[in-house]
């Protein structure tokens, strides 16, 4: 629902107007944008990941150092990869596999879990956006 939603609001453009009625279907103003080399609705342009996000890799464990029963879920190139007993980040995100043959996959982590360094963390800055924003702006975006 979250990805159709995305679909109709943000490659579409037919979010709700303020009428309620939707914007691009309902008449509303498109403008040519260079950057995007697409028409968005006018006061819209392009922008990069890195305004909605802060991305980062975080310091790595071996696999040596998991624990088969660690309280924590480790993330990594192939998703969840192991347990171990602490944790690096308390909220959910998104991370981006960077490794390996699943280079490229997108994951929602569980709060209170450990992110490697094989996985690039995608956090919303400042909570302003949601991790489902970024999660569906990356997969629209064909990472």
């Amino acid at each position: 629902m979250a990805k159709t939603l995305y679909d109709y609001w943000f490659v579409q453009f037919d979010f709700p107007n303020s009428e309620g009625k939707p914007y691009r279907s309902s008449g509303g103003e498109m403008v040519w944008c260079d950057e995007l080399k697409r028409e968005v609705p006018k006061g819209w342009g392009g922008a990069t990941l890195g305004t909605f996000a802060d991305l980062y890799q975080p310091k790595t464990i071996s696999e040596k150092e998991m624990i088969d029963n660690g309280k924590y879920l480790v993330y990594g190139a192939n998703g969840i990869v192991g347990r171990y007993s602490e944790y690096n980040h308390e909220e959910s995100v998104v991370t981006i596999t960077c490794r390996g043959n699943s280079c490229g996959t997108l994951n929602f982590t569980r709060p209170l879990s450990w992110i490697t360094g094989n996985a690039m963390v995608v956090k919303p800055k400042k909570n302003i956006y949601s991790i489902d924003f970024i999660y569906n702006l990356l997969l629209s975006s064909n990472v």
